[in-house]
C-alpha cells in the first residue's frame, strides 16, 4: 500500500462517549443512504439530471486509458451513462458508503469490465497512492462529508500532475420543483414520437419512487439545517478551489441551475 490520504486522525484522548456518538451518527447516516438507494435510480431519467451527468462528462475530458476515481458513485449512474455514450476504455475506481447503492451499481454495470466498485467512507483515508488518478469526479456528495476542504485536498494529492477534478453539488437555493418543471419543459421539445413515448413511460413508472426521493430530501434539508450537511455558494466554491492551489478553475451551473459545477486542474511539474 502507498501513503494514506484523507481526513485528519482523531485526536488522542477523546472520551469514549465521543467515539460512541460518532459511531451512532455514522450508523444513522449509513441507514439513511441505504434507504435512499432503493429509490435513487428514479432520478436517472430526469432530463436535468442527465444534463448534469453530461456536463460532468464534458468537463472531465476523458481520454482512452485514463484512470478515473468516482468518489461517491452511488448506484453507478455515472458509469452507466458513460457506457451509454460509448466510453468504455477508461479504468474506473468507484467508491461509495452505501452497500445497497453499491449492490445496485454492480448489478447495473456487471458488463463493464473496467469498473471496480468498492465500499468506502469519504470521511476516512483512502488506500490509493498519491498521483494515482488522471481524473476525479465527485457528484452530489461533497455536502455530506464532515470536512469538505480536507476531502478536496485529498483529491489534489491523488491526482497526477495535470490531472483534472470535477465536482458538482446542490446550491443552497436548490428547489426540487424546478427540476420537475424543467424536465416537463424539455420533454415538450423532444420531437421523436418514440423518444417522447419512452420518456413519458419511464417518468410515469418512476413517479412513486420520485415521490419517495422528494420525501427523503426533506431529511437532507433537515440535516443541512442542523449543520450536519453543508451546501456551498458559488463564491465559496471558488475560494475552496483557489485555497487548494488548483489551476484553471472554472465554475458554472447545471441540473436546471440547481447545482454548481466546478473544474480544477492540478499544477503540472516544472520540467
Amino acid at each position: 500500500m502507498g501513503e494514506d490520504f484523507g481526513l485528519e486522525k482523531r485526536a488522542a484522548g477523546r472520551s469514549l462517549s465521543a467515539f460512541q456518538d460518532e459511531d451512532h451518527s455514522s450508523a444513522r447516516n449509513d441507514l439513511f443512504w441505504n434507504i435512499y438507494a432503493r429509490c435513487y435510480d428514479s432520478i436517472y431519467h430526469l432530463i436535468p439530471y442527465r444534463q448534469l451527468l453530461w456536463d460532468c462528462l464534458e468537463a472531465l475530458d476523458l481520454k482512452p486509458g485514463m484512470k478515473l476515481l468516482d468518489a461517491g458513485c452511488g448506484s453507478g449512474n455515472f458509469e452507466l451513462f458513460m457506457a451509454e455514450k460509448g466510453i468504455t476504455d477508461v479504468v474506473i475506481e468507484a467508491v461509495d458508503l452505501s452497500r445497497v447503492m453499491l449492490a445496485k451499481a454492480k448489478n447495473k454495470c456487471e458488463n463493464l469490465l473496467t469498473v471496480n466498485f468498492t465500499k468506502h467512507d469519504l470521511n476516512k483515508a483512502f488506500n490509493f497512492k498519491s498521483n494515482s488518478f488522471d481524473r476525479i469526479v465527485c457528484n452530489n456528495v461533497l455536502y455530506t462529508v464532515s470536512n469538505p476542504e480536507t476531502l478536496l485536498q485529498t483529491f489534489h494529492d491523488l491526482l497526477k500532475p495535470g490531472g483534472r477534478m470535477v465536482v458538482s453539488d446542490p446550491l443552497p437555493s436548490f428547489k426540487k420543483a424546478i427540476l420537475f418543471k424543467d424536465h416537463l419543459k424539455r420533454f415538450k421539445n423532444i420531437h421523436s414520437l418514440n423518444d417522447r413515448l419512452s420518456k413519458a413511460g419511464k417518468t410515469i413508472i418512476m413517479a412513486p419512487a420520485l415521490t419517495t426521493v422528494s420525501v427523503l430530501n426533506v431529511v437532507i434539508d433537515y440535516k443541512v439545517k442542523k449543520k450536519e450537511y453543508k451546501h456551498f455558494h458559488e463564491n465559496e466554491v471558488n475560494n475552496l478551489f483557489g485555497n487548494l492551489n488548483y489551476q484553471e478553475v472554472e465554475t458554472g451551473k447545471s441540473c436546471a441551475d440547481q447545482n454548481w459545477l466546478a473544474r480544477g486542474v492540478k499544477k503540472r511539474r516544472i520540467q
